[in-house]
């Protein structure tokens, strides 16, 4: 990354995409009745990575750096140093620069995304459709991946009617080949790979006592282990180049046991977990990990509780607002995470779910 010399309010220059770092200096020399030194550091400081540090707890490593985006806002660091040069506190304030580009925060520029590659699995399915349409009307060049092409030929369709440049990469994720092979078709015809979202998902409903391991390992391949992987490999790609966003659906049925779901919930689970891991590590590499977790939405997968009068009556009554969600309504969630507006969001599991994990009514 290209490091710049300090300009004005300790920020690099104008525009300046880089990080400025702060290092601790030499300790000046001690005064009578000196124990500590309070200061700003000087320009001079502020050209390498500060590392191996000391806090109050004993040795410890950190990084203590100035960050400029491309919003215009800077962040400045108050440094206090012990005599022995150590530090022992940072605190952080805001300074927004003079020039006040409230041009660069309206939403349109803060959540864009020209320029970025973005692959979607599923996305033949009413979720991973709607999640390509939205990122593409952002910017993005979009990539679609299902279990066969025709599945993805009607979103392709309406992409081309926008004008907006996609690829189809057709594989089954079920094969433990399929993560590879999409990355692959992803960089052989864009040469990058900025947003993972995995959206694609499987579900066959049975009580416990009548799932059986084959059951199991069929909603495993798709919804945990392909994601699981998929994210691997994009991880692998996204490390060279800069890092970025990878964002996997999960479900409100991760949270809460719902009768006859306990497979995909179980895996569900697994998946939001991962994604913590995930997010640990490989923040160093400047890769963020979220999951967006759905309600009850109105899709072809959802198609059999909605059809059953007793269940769509239980989810309704416990839905403060009442309604199903609709795969349209997670294209703002997937904005943000995906998105420089959400640059610090990494290791979150945003509900999307009407309120219902917030509570219920007391007359349904």
């Amino acid at each position: 990354m290209e490091r710049h010399a300090a300009g004005p309010a300790g920020c690099g220059p104008s525009g300046a995409g880089g990080r400025l770092w702060l290092r601790p200096s030499p300790a000046p020399a001690s005064r009578p009745g000196d124990s500590a030194r309070s200061r700003r550091p000087d320009h001079g400081e502020i050209d390498a990575v500060a590392r191996g540090g000391r806090d109050g707890r004993g040795a410890s490593n950190h990084d203590f750096g100035i960050s400029r985006d491309r919003r215009g806002v800077g962040w400045s660091h108050a440094v206090e140093l012990t005599d022995q040069g150590d530090w022992t506190r940072v605190t952080s304030e805001w300074e927004v620069e003079s020039r006040g580009d409230l041009e660069a925060l309206r939403p349109e520029r803060l959540f864009s995304l020209d320029g970025k590659v973005a692959l979607i699995t599923g996305a033949g399915g009413g979720v991973g459709g709607w999640l390509a349409l939205g990122l593409a009307a952002a910017g993005a060049r979009v990539v679609l991946s299902d279990i066969t092409g025709e599945r993805c030929a009607g979103i392709a369709e309406r992409l081309g009617a926008g004008g907006k440049e996609h690829h189809v990469v057709a594989a089954d994720l079920r094969d433990p080949a399929a993560p590879p092979f999409i990355v692959e078709g992803v960089l052989s015809r864009f040469g990058r790979l900025d947003v993972v979202v995995n959206a694609a998902a499987v579900n066959e409903r049975r009580p416990i006592a009548h799932a059986d391991p084959e059951v199991w390992s069929s909603i495993a391949d798709v919804n945990l282990r392909a994601a699981y992987f998929l994210a691997r490999e994009a991880m692998l790609t996204m490390r060279e180049t800069g890092g970025g966003s990878i964002v996997n659906i999960t479900s409100v049925n991760a949270e809460i046991g719902v009768e006859d779901v306990s497979v995909y919930g179980a895996h569900k689970a697994a998946l939001a977990q991962a994604t913590k891991t995930m997010c640990v590590e490989w923040a160093k590499y400047r890769i963020r990990v979220n999951c967006i977790s759905p309600g009850f939405l109105m899709t072809s997968l959802s198609r059999p509780l909605w059809q059953d009068e007793a269940r769509a009556k239980w989810i309704l009554a416990r839905c403060p607002q009442r309604r199903p969600g609709w795969p349209e309504e997670l294209v703002g969630a997937c904005l943000l995470l995906a998105s420089d507006a959400g640059s610090f969001i990494s290791g979150a599991s945003i509900l999307v779910d009407g309120g219902l994990l917030a509570g219920s009514p007391w007359n349904p």
